[in-house]
């Protein structure tokens, strides 16, 4: 696995990742409903067309550097059984 972090488009058959607190669940391309992904901690949607992963990351306000860990390690189990080439972190 390969893991990249940066402002570019990541490559053709890599996975995005991107972390998304609770209160921007409805934001998620495609639109999903919240039974689908609440955006609560660590909870998980995969945009299989669009090869993006989706992370929840709970209460904005409850957001510190363990829960982007434990969002990241989410993230990490699914290429372990998916078995991707390349992984790309998208932060906006």
């Amino acid at each position: 696995m390969k893991i990249t972090v940066g402002s570019e488009a990541p490559a053709r058959r890599a996975v995005t990742v991107r972390f998304v607190p609770q209160d921007a669940q409805g934001k998620v391309i495609p639109a999903v409903s919240e039974a689908e992904f609440s955006g609560k901690e660590n909870a998980l949607f995969y945009a299989r067309h669009e090869r993006v992963l989706h992370v929840g990351l709970g209460a904005r306000a409850k957001i510190d550097s363990a829960i982007f860990r434990s969002a990241a390690g989410c993230g990490d189990d699914l290429s372990q059984e998916d078995r991707r080439a390349s992984f790309g972190l998208a932060a906006r």
